[in-house]
């Protein structure tokens, strides 16, 4: 635990390097059903834009077999 800072410099530097390595951290770990709301979001968003009857969900099975084809 730092206490005194000599100037404002060495507390920028302290602070720029904390948040660096929770950045670090942060950025390996997976939020719980992200993609799922990421989906949900999503399909709102072509439902207002387009309307319901332009919208067709593509299964993981329809992707791959896509891919592969």
């Amino acid at each position: 635990m730092i206490e005194v800072f000599p100037d404002k410099v060495s507390v920028d530097k302290i602070v720029y390097l904390v948040v660096d390595e929770m950045n670090e951290r942060y950025e390996r770990k997976k939020l719980k059903n992200f993609e799922r709301v990421i989906e949900e979001g999503l399909r709102e968003r072509r439902r207002a834009r387009y309307g319901e009857e332009k919208i067709r969900i593509i299964t993981k099975e329809e992707k791959i077999h896509t891919q592969f084809s």
